[in-house]
């Protein structure tokens, strides 16, 4: 999540409408932080903090809503035991990125399903979102 939302600017800044909904449960610190906060204090450029939303968890019935309004469903995840979103996403035929690490490979073919990316490196999500925001936009 936080190298989608390092990436995030640079996207904002060639494709300025967009937004990036984050779903899920925060997570916290041994502290007590919450990561969530944390990403909100340190980690959001101020130019892109109104263009992000956290929506908390969010009922399965109600994801499908959310996927289907998403012009890209990405999920560059540092880990993945079964990636069913991903499933769910790719069965709705919706523009996909994921992730190299895990299953991704097997589960997307990359340029042909989905796409992937490298979750630990902010320019391979940067770059590959890019990419894809560029073909749909020329569609």
């Amino acid at each position: 999540m936080r190298q989608l939302i390092l990436a995030f600017p640079k996207i904002k800044e060639r494709f300025p409408e967009s937004e990036l909904y984050i779903a899920g449960r925060d997570w916290f610190f041994p502290d007590g932080r919450s990561y969530i906060q944390y990403l909100k204090d340190s980690q959001i450029q101020d130019a892109v903090k109104d263009s992000i939303k956290f929506l908390g968890p969010v009922a399965n019935h109600e994801l499908p809503k959310y996927m289907e309004a998403a012009e890209i469903c990405a999920y560059p995840s540092h880990m993945e035991a079964m990636p069913l979103a991903w499933i769910e996403v790719l069965s709705m035929g919706k523009a996909f990125l994921g992730s190299v690490l895990g299953p991704g490979p097997e589960v997307v073919k990359d340029h042909v399903t989905g796409r992937v990316c490298d979750p630990r490196d902010v320019a391979s999500v940067e770059r590959v979102l890019l990419e894809m925001l560029s073909d749909k936009e020329k569609i």
